[in-house]
């Protein structure tokens, strides 16, 4: 039995996130906040510099060039040896548009998590 159920609605789940998120500031250890924080921050600088590499400026895509490519290496050497280990080596066909999803949903659920409102067992928290 899974101890997290899945949630069967977009709504649930995006409110089960933003519900764990909300509760970071809580945890025991300033090191998992700031871990969490970083990542916020790295990944909603790529959706920034995304935006800004459209721009017709010399360089203006080095970047989101340069962070995303941290990120993809990273996501790469955290995945490759579960990817291995399961044997599903087809999912890497589909890891160029899993990070893409990741880092929209990393910056929406953390933006929604900032007002700490959220529902929870048919409750409205905050």
């Amino acid at each position: 039995m899974c101890v997290y159920p899945t949630r069967k609605t977009l709504s649930g789940f995006i409110a089960q996130r933003v519900r764990w998120i909300s509760k970071s500031t809580q945890f025991g250890s300033n090191r998992s906040a700031w871990v969490l924080y970083l990542a916020y921050v790295f990944n909603l600088f790529i959706v920034i510099s995304s935006a800004h590499a459209i721009q017709l400026v010399d360089y203006a895509w080095l970047p989101l060039a340069v962070a995303a490519g941290t990120k993809i290496f990273a996501d790469l050497l955290f995945n490759l040896p579960l990817l291995f280990f399961f044997r599903k080596f087809t999912l890497l066909l589909v890891f160029p548009v899993v990070e893409v999803f990741h880092i929209l949903y990393v910056t929406f659920i953390g933006v929604l998590s900032l007002t700490g409102k959220y529902r929870w067992k048919d409750r409205r928290i905050g």
